[in-house]
């Protein structure tokens, strides 16, 4: 609840019993690792929620200020309304990245496990220098995203590869089905599924959740690449619009909005 004083004193017995345990640093909210849900959503909350997005109430950050917390980290998320104009801006480095011998393919759908492995490998590898950065079992990370099989379009999961066939890049996106999956209410059941697919034609977006570039193969143009590929095949399935979710301040893929993007939310992780 919205009741600073209360939660001061909460989050103040949590931080005093870590202390007694020897713990110097306390960073959150925080699920555990990065992979799972951390930050907070610290708004605008003008638009909707996207599919995955942390959500929370609008004052949980104030109240964690209140009580001590001070921001560690920055992220922001991005939308851009012509996927057309982006795509476009990227194709000359599209073009230039597959006359270097580089090959985007799309996830084989029928060999799912095989391909989510590859993702897993290219991730604990591209994205191990990231802050607070910890490994998880590929038993873990197939758990996270086989329940979510069925709304992945592999048409929107791009694979680079290099002229030899060895993957170093990817890029995941998803339709935003926020809407359907609101619809749901929670539930599993037939009746939240039935109301999942009478919701499902309300998606107006395409998220593209993750991407990255093994080390030895950035600046080459990869990244752009891959978001080009994807511009252009949201556009092939009837998609103008496009979040780019949940980008670290600093971080270069927040150029790949092709010039065309515009700030659509922010993010903190608290210390």
């Amino acid at each position: 609840e919205d009741a600073p004083e209360e939660v001061a004193r909460l989050l103040s017995a949590g931080i005093e019993w870590l202390h007694d345990q020897g713990v110097r640093t306390i960073v959150g909210p925080i699920d555990g690792d990065t992979w799972h849900r951390y930050r907070f959503n610290v708004g605008p909350f003008d638009r909707p929620p996207f599919l995955m997005e942390p959500y929370n109430k609008p004052y949980y950050g104030g109240l964690w200020e209140r009580a001590g917390f001070e921001p560690l980290e920055s992220y922001y998320s991005m939308v851009v309304d012509d996927a057309h104009a982006a795509g476009d801006s990227l194709a000359m480095i599209h073009r230039r990245v597959l006359d270097r011998g580089y090959r985007l393919r799309p996830l084989e759908v029928g060999r799912f496990d095989r391909e989510m492995e590859v993702i897993y490998r290219l991730s604990t590898a591209i994205f191990a220098e990231n802050f607070l950065y910890e490994d998880i079992s590929l038993d873990d990370f197939l758990a996270m995203y086989r329940p979510f099989r069925a709304l992945i379009d592999p048409e929107l999961v791009w694979i680079a590869e290099t002229a030899e066939g060895e993957p170093v890049g990817f890029l995941f996106a998803v339709i935003d089905y926020h809407a359907a999956a609101a619809a749901m209410r929670g539930g599993d059941g037939l009746l939240a599924r039935l109301r999942f697919l009478m919701n499902r034609r309300r998606a107006d977006a395409v998220n593209m959740k993750s991407l990255g570039v093994l080390a030895g193969h950035r600046r080459s143009g990869l990244g752009a690449a891959l978001a080009c590929e994807c511009y252009y095949t949201i556009l092939r399935k009837g998609f103008r619009r496009a979040n780019l979710c949940l980008i670290c301040e600093g971080n270069p893929s927040g150029r790949l909005d092709g010039g065309r993007g515009a700030v659509s939310r922010r993010y903190v992780l608290y210390q």
